[in-house]
């Protein structure tokens, strides 16, 4: 459904859970323990949609094992993806990793190719910065009959400050600089900077308060004057694994950089990060205004339904309310299997999303 997986598709490029590969990788790296043993993680996705008739938007097929990862995106109406990652270094002061990722040649378009690496070095205790891990990533994408794409990115994160400077440098030889400055204690995560273009972008996040979870994350387009908010809260047993300082600061960076479809993980409905939780998404600008408030339960802990409705009015059209429905239900199908269902409804159309996941 287009609307849903438009407005899906903005929090994609904001929001939101730990990302495991390649781009994502440098921006969240995990905890190192010697003793780890190897793990095999395979996940099968699959999202469908349904507006003037349904179509399978995209089948997602991810397999992680030790120190090697790979994701296949077959999509609908645009290139299919691919994407190898492998963590050359893998210690408690250095992670290394490279990896390739690339589109599928289709006969309208040519295939762009990437490759690249992230460096995350601890640098001990600095000046302001107190302890401080410092993140790098170069990326190189190469396309037939076009100019190259490349990306610089270099990131601190100290104790109670984070400083990142990107620059991109497009296809046609320009220039396009994004960076951002965040302040972090016990309590809360705050971002501001600038993101593509001439866009301010800022975060903000409550840490380890379950029953005040918030997330939320905006910008404003200086150009067209453009302004969008939105958030996720949770206000009754938030999940730990999602308000904490390492996703606020994933958010933050993804907020500023972005990266390409295929690196993005599918993210979980709302109703999964907490038992009350709320969802809020607003456009203005130009004349024309939308917002969608949404507010959900979870009835058990696997299963969880939310509704709301989506407000609109633009420039030379009349106000329209339009009810939104959502939820979800995991199934366990083992000890080391999950079924994982989830859908949405707005305006005559819908949205479905399903996953296998094996992980052990």
């Amino acid at each position: 459904m287009k609307r849903l997986r438009q407005k899906g598709k903005k929090v994609l490029n904001t929001l939101l859970m730990p990302a495991m590969l390649a781009g994502a990788i440098a921006l969240s790296p995990k905890k190192v323990n010697a003793d780890t043993q190897k793990t095999l993680d395979f996940k099968v996705e699959n999202t469908i949609y349904k507006d003037s008739k349904l179509i399978n938007d995209k089948l997602r097929t991810t397999l992680n094992y030790d120190n090697f990862s790979f994701r296949l995106d077959k999509n609908e109406g645009r290139q299919s993806q691919y994407n190898f990652n492998l963590k050359a270094i893998d210690n408690d002061k250095t992670q290394l990793s490279v990896f390739h990722q690339g589109d599928i040649k289709n006969k309208d378009n040519s295939a762009a190719y990437c490759f690249g690496g992230v460096l995350i070095q601890d640098l001990g205790k600095l000046p302001i910065l107190g302890e401080t891990k410092a993140k790098l990533l170069h990326l190189s994408s190469l396309k037939k009959d076009d100019g190259a794409f490349h990306k610089e990115v270099v990131n601190l994160m100290g104790e109670n400050i984070d400083l990142l400077y990107q620059l991109k440098t497009c296809r046609d030889g320009k220039t396009d600089p994004q960076y951002y400055v965040a302040f972090h204690n016990k309590d809360i995560h705050a971002s501001i900077g600038k993101t593509d273009g001439n866009k301010i972008q800022g975060v903000f996040a409550t840490k380890d308060k379950p029953n005040l979870s918030l997330m939320s994350w905006g910008s404003y387009d200086l150009d067209n004057k453009v302004f969008s908010l939105s958030a996720w809260n949770a206000f009754k047993n938030g999940d730990p694994n999602i308000y904490n300082q390492d996703i606020a600061r994933l958010t933050s960076n993804l907020m500023t950089l972005g990266v390409v479809e295929v690196l993005f993980p599918h993210f979980d409905s709302y109703l999964t990060q907490g038992d009350v939780t709320h969802k809020f998404d607003m456009n203005i600008g130009k004349g024309n205004f939308d917002m969608a408030n949404q507010v959900g339960l979870k009835i058990l802990p696997n299963l969880g339904v939310g509704g709301g409705v989506l407000v609109e009015k633009y420039r030379g059209k009349d106000l329209k309310f339009k009810p939104i429905a959502e939820a979800f239900y995991k199934i366990p199908l083992g000890k080391n299997t999950a079924l994982h269902i989830e859908g949405g409804y707005l305006d005559g159309d819908f949205t479905a999303y399903a996953s296998l996941h094996y992980k052990k």
